[in-house]
């Protein structure tokens, strides 16, 4: 039995360590003493500081004693909360002074999962000492849950010093260094010679480096680092004759440091240190090598990276991450730039000095909204800068999965610091992109929709709680409109998704005052209903004599409808039958839009201020009396992309051919990669100020296919597409003005040569398309080019390949898309939305002659 207040823990702990199984260890020993004791016999086996002390402890300084003298591989487990004082100063061995390591050793704070408390992890301070804690010279330490502080030298590494052959390793997992200072350079660890080290998930602060900087570590010769969701705060340098290379991390020789999914700060939590500062966060000299991904070096005084006096073995790659600094983030220094092997791409860097040259994409100046200095969730050490919410200018802008030809080491890593998976679309934007920094940005919490078929208010919006009144039987509800009405009532990103449902979502409330109605969205929001089989199963359905489902009024906001099927839109005497655009930056996105209904314009779409982006919808059978049957802009921007547009028919009182597509005088518009057919006329265009159509497929229209007017000034650009009605009495196209010399027109295929007489290059022929058709898993619908023997088509291969190359079809498939058999892979594109994959291939245009 054990005695009163006794601890059985080191007891625990040694049956736990024999349950490990077997292991290539020869010995493990249970750290329970926390005085700075030799052992009495090393080599015995027993880690045993003598009889001065009651019983048998074991204190680390004998521990590692033993390790040592039996030159095997053993593992040190210290127990929890104990605090190791240091202090017997000399040299030697491990029996004085710094605790030398030439063998292989494990020492351990924790058994299984850390503890949340990091105070529980075991204390080793060096501060009565005057040495560093580890010296190891050709000898491999791993260190885990463990607080090292107050180890100090006159040279190298405040804390730990290792170099010596490439049998030289140091493993740090979930440990925190400070405290520690050098007299030289790395005031936590300095590595040397061949030596590799590996950091994780660990926490460096308040380290100070000495008259070669580098206040946590410094990396040398031919050494190689590689540090892993950690943190890096207050670490000062000497300021020397060249104050920013006060530094952090410094890499010299040719040295190589790898730093991922990690935080770097320069904020100063201590009062001024003469002649020490926080000037920069990493320094590479000369031939060293540097990977930065996905990190935050932030506030430092003086500079985030500082490329020094580079020669031409450097080598560094920046990407995914956040430079920001009071004076040039990113300085560079020596060799000429071609000289080099310097990338940088797809980061936030705030000033630059010389950086330029090295940037390949998406690299953008600025101030990064980033969150104040925070505590990770425990158990993790670390701290950090996340991004302010899910609408920061770091969400989302990092490297896209779809990149596949940018190099591994510019990638996004796969988790970031905190060990949250990316990408994660923090900004609900619905594109595969990680964050820039160390923290990736987690979406809103979502508000579920889980009644449909009544159209019910939420009972207190503001509250965080989509719920209406109780419903007998039922209790609080959730409905689309109560979703809505809470997300306009909280400030910034919400979020709406919806529980599978085969019902509708039934719109039929009546204004009543300020509620009822159209839902009106006023501040950033993604509604994203449930696919099946790649098309809407959500569904919303509209039962109010004339009322739209959506106005959207929300500034200069982002707002997303994604994976939504709506119907039933009545604007009786207005514009917009399903959604009117007042402002905001609006994108719709997977959506199908069928029998929306709207008096003077756009059956299903009206954009009357801020922007409209489409993509991958269809539309169908949506109807006006005058402007637009499925959309109408007499302002702001319209981009249309992916999509298709059918059965929308119609005359107005006049006679003349409804459009499918109205725009207005001043109007921007993008349309691409579109089908159009069998409506009653495609496209009417009055004085756009740009228009901008490309890899269109019109079709079958029954009055024609555009009619566009231009004034002195408005801009046209209209390529690699199919204008054919050849049952319409209209031309395929009427375009006139004052301006039509300016424009841009090339690359067509139409029926009746009234489109090819203004292009550059053309060719009039039935373009023997195949019927509307959709595959499987796919929204929008497409008129592909036959490939048919004897009925080939003469768009295929037609487009010349730079008007094409690296743009999509229809369905998101790269041009050109040429089949197996076809050996010229580069050749030219087809024309229209579609580029065709079948049994045959043309390699260029003269077999369809």
């Amino acid at each position: 039995m054990d005695k009163p207040n006794s601890k059985p823990f080191p007891v625990v702990l040694s049956l736990l360590l024999g349950l490990l199984g077997p292991s290539l260890q020869a010995a493990d020993f249970v750290v329970d003493n926390p005085l700075d004791l030799v052992d009495v016999a090393p080599g015995d086996g027993l880690c045993d500081a003598g009889p001065a002390v009651p019983g048998q402890p074991c204190t680390l300084r004998a521990a590692i004693m033993e390790a040592e003298a039996n030159g095997e591989a053993d593992r040190i487990l210290i127990s929890e909360g104990l605090s190791i004082q240091l202090g017997l100063a000399g040299a030697g061995g491990a029996e004085l002074g710094d605790l030398n390591i030439g063998t292989e050793i494990e020492i351990a704070g924790y058994l299984g999962e850390p503890p949340g408390n990091p105070a529980l992890l075991p204390l080793i301070d060096a501060t009565g000492l005057g040495d560093r804690h580890f010296a190891i010279l050709n000898g491999q330490l791993s260190l885990r849950g463990l607080r090292l502080q107050g180890g100090s030298t006159g040279t190298e590494g405040g804390s730990i010093f290792i170099a010596g052959n490439d049998n030289s390793r140091l493993s740090i997992e979930h440990s925190v260094f400070q405290f520690n200072s050098a007299g030289s350079r790395g005031g936590a660890i300095h590595i040397g010679g061949l030596a590799t080290v590996t950091i994780v998930d660990s926490q460096f602060f308040r380290n100070d480096g000495g008259g070669a900087g580098a206040g946590a570590i410094s990396a040398q010769s031919s050494s190689q680092v590689r540090i892993e969701r950690s943190s890096f705060l207050d670490h000062r340098g000497d300021i020397g004759l060249f104050p920013q290379l006060a530094s952090t991390i410094s890499v010299l020789g040719q040295a190589q440091l790898s730093l991922l999914d990690s935080t770097l700060d320069g904020t100063l939590l201590r009062p001024p240190i003469p002649d020490l500062a926080a000037n920069s966060g990493i320094v590479v000299f000369s031939e060293a090598s540097l990977t930065v991904r996905n990190a935050t070096i932030s506030n430092f005084a003086e500079s985030a990276i500082v490329l020094h006096n580079l020669e031409g073995q450097t080598r560094v790659r920046i990407g995914n991450s956040v430079l920001q600094s009071g004076v040039s983030a990113c300085r560079v220094s020596g060799a000429d730039p071609g000289a080099v092997d310097v990338s940088i791409a797809f980061s936030l860097i705030e000033h630059q000095d010389g950086c330029q040259p090295y940037y390949l994409e998406s690299v953008r100046s600025g101030v990064a909204e980033l969150a104040l200095l925070t505590d990770d969730p425990p158990p993790r050490l670390t701290f950090s800068r996340p991004p302010a919410g899910p609408l920061s200018n770091v969400v989302d802008r990092g490297w896209s999965v779809d990149e596949t030809s940018i190099e591994a080491d510019l990638r996004c890593t796969s988790s970031d610091q905190r060990q949250n998976p990316r990408p994660l679309d923090g900004n609900l934007d619905g594109e595969a992109r990680c964050d820039l920094g160390a923290v990736e940005e987690a979406p809103p919490e979502a508000f579920v929709v889980n009644h449909f078929v009544d159209d019910l208010t939420d009972d207190l919006p503001g509250d965080g709680v989509c719920a209406t009144v109780d419903q007998p039987g039922l209790g609080p509800v959730c409905t689309l409109r109560a979703a809505v009405m809470e997300a306009n009532a909280l400030p910034g990103l919400q979020f709406v998704t919806f529980e599978p449902s085969e019902t509708p979502v039934v719109l039929s409330l009546p204004v009543v005052g300020p509620i009822g109605g159209p839902l009106s969205i006023t501040d950033a929001l993604a509604i994203e209903g449930r696919l099946s089989d790649g098309r809407p199963a959500t569904w919303i359905e509209g039962q109010m004599t004339g009322e739209r489902l959506f106005v959207i009024q929300a500034g200069g906001h982002a707002i997303h409808l994604r994976n939504l099927g709506m119907s039933g839109g009545d604007a009786s005497g207005q514009v917009g039958g399903a959604i009117v655009v007042a402002n905001g930056e609006v994108n719709l996105r997977r959506c199908e839009l069928v029998g929306n209904y709207a008096g003077s314009g756009g059956g299903a779409l009206a954009v009357i201020g801020g922007s409209l982006n489409v993509s991958e919808c269809d539309f169908d059978g949506n109807q006006t009396d005058n402007a637009g049957a499925a959309a109408f802009s007499n302002a702001g921007l319209l981009s249309i992309h992916q999509s298709s547009f059918r059965n929308h028919l119609g005359l107005r009182v006049d006679g003349s051919a409804i459009p499918v597509i109205q725009l207005l005088p001043d109007v921007r518009a993008f349309i691409s990669n579109a089908t159009f057919s069998g409506n009653q006329l495609a496209i009417e265009a009055d004085q756009p100020d740009l228009l901008f159509l490309h890899q269109l497929t019109l079709a079958d229209q029954l009055s024609g296919g555009l009619v566009i007017d231009l004034l002195l000034g408005n801009e046209l650009i209209l390529s690699n597409s199919i204008i054919a009605s050849p049952d319409s009495e209209v031309a395929d196209c009427l375009i006139s003005g004052v301006a039509l010399a300016d424009t841009r027109i090339g690359q067509l295929l139409d029926s009746d040569g009234s489109c090819v007489t203004l292009a550059d290059q053309g060719l009039t022929a039935d373009p023997r398309l195949l019927p509307l058709d959709r595959p499987a898993g796919r929204i929008s619908l497409q008129r592909a080019p036959s490939l048919t023997a004897g009925a080939v088509s003469p768009a295929i291969d037609r487009a010349a390949i730079e008007s094409c190359s690296g743009w999509t079809d229809q369905y998101g498939r790269l041009r050109p898309r040429d089949l197996p058999e076809q050996a010229d892979i580069e050749g030219p594109c087809d024309l229209g939305a579609i580029e065709v994959i079948g049994d045959a291939m043309f390699s260029d245009r003269f077999e369809l002659q």
